[in-house]
């Protein structure tokens, strides 16, 4: 059982690979594809600017910003309920054990979460 959930995370450690990989280039080769001479590049000072002006451009920014949003937007909700749902497992375990409290796990808690938070 231990192996079969090991192969798991591990091979869903690869799909995430994969799909942020994925995400993190269908903007530039969108732009590419639309309109590959819109694309100027200056070898001195080693810049790629985009000049956006096909047509299609109006429908793509408003679906890049929308999609780029979204994805954010539901990664934060999704990781914040998760940290909640933590936090309440922990805090029913403190309540089993009040009389041997440990500071240190309440510290250690508190500051993850308000890094996340940051």
């Amino acid at each position: 059982p231990l192996s079969a959930k090991t192969w798991f995370s591990k091979r869903l450690h690869s799909y995430i690979c994969i799909t942020i990989s994925v995400l993190s280039s269908c903007i530039p080769i969108a732009f590419l594809v639309v309109d590959k001479y819109d694309v100027s590049i200056d070898y001195r000072t080693y810049v790629c600017a985009y000049r956006y002006t096909a047509e299609i451009w109006q429908w793509l920014r408003i679906v890049f910003s929308s999609i780029l949003g979204f994805i954010p937007l539901v990664n934060i909700v999704v990781m914040s309920s998760l940290l909640v749902k933590h936090l309440l497992k922990a805090k029913k375990a403190a309540k089993r054990s009040r009389a041997s409290f440990r500071w240190q796990g309440l510290i250690t808690v508190l500051l993850t979460t308000t890094v996340y938070l940051l």
